[in-house]
């Protein structure tokens, strides 16, 4: 077509130049199209890996604190065990020296304490530190109500080597349960040191428990951090 016929028709002018502002529009909005899908994958990339940051944030501080409530209870249980373990000693001896004399003496008891720490309300926290050693602190919790018992009924009653305690082990009067016509009560200090010793064996492996290596390992800064606090 002659480029004169459009110089001189406007009709035809006014054609061409619409067509093009029409085409013009279409590309800027196709533009302005991809610009907003752009702008929505970026939106949502950065969405993500702000979640994925977040969550990693959470799960250190989650880390954080039970590798803290780890160390600070190991603290406590080291605490524990080593008074457990000197009225294990004392009570031992008084065991030893009935099993020579048959004395008839009364019981040392220290009546110890178990830590706040480690008292049943503090369950929650106690599942920072995992299933093993939530399982330890229910056995720890058992045998220190045995240990518990024992020293109040000995407060109570004054109760003696020769003894017995109302809740008495029951032992077979024969070798075994079949040979004999019965049981028989234990005698006051042995079902203490079973008590005492039970207790301790529990507290050991819980102890052990608390300062086996988790994941980053933090259990050779032990020694250096019980020194500095």
């Amino acid at each position: 077509m002659d480029p004169q016929f459009f110089a001189t028709d406007p009709v035809a002018m006014a054609t061409f130049e619409g067509a093009k502002i029409t085409a013009d529009a279409t590309a800027r909005a196709a533009w302005v199209q991809v610009g907003a899908a752009l702008g929505a994958i970026i939106a949502g990339a950065l969405a993500y890996f702000g979640a994925v940051r977040q969550v990693r944030l959470q799960e250190r501080a989650h880390e954080v604190r039970a590798i803290a409530y780890r160390f600070r209870l190991s603290k406590i249980v080291d605490e524990y065990l080593g008074r457990i373990a000197a009225a294990c000693s004392v009570a031992e001896q008084q065991l030893a020296s009935f099993e020579v004399n048959r004395g008839s003496v009364r019981i040392t008891s220290f009546r110890i304490t178990k830590p706040q720490t480690l008292q049943d309300e503090n369950w929650e926290i106690h599942a920072l530190l995992g299933r093993r050693a939530v399982a330890l602190i229910l056995i720890v919790d058992d045998a220190s109500r045995r240990l518990s018992e024992l020293d109040r009924e000995i407060g109570e009653d004054s109760v003696r080597t020769d003894a017995h305690f109302k809740a008495a082990t029951l032992k077979p009067t024969g070798e075994s349960a079949s040979e004999g016509d019965g049981y028989r009560p234990a005698k006051a200090i042995v079902d203490y040191v079973q008590a005492l010793d039970r207790l301790q064996r529990a507290l050991a492996d819980l102890q052990q428990e608390l300062t086996r290596p988790q994941g980053r390992s933090w259990h050779p800064l032990l020694p250096w951090m019980r020194g500095r606090i």
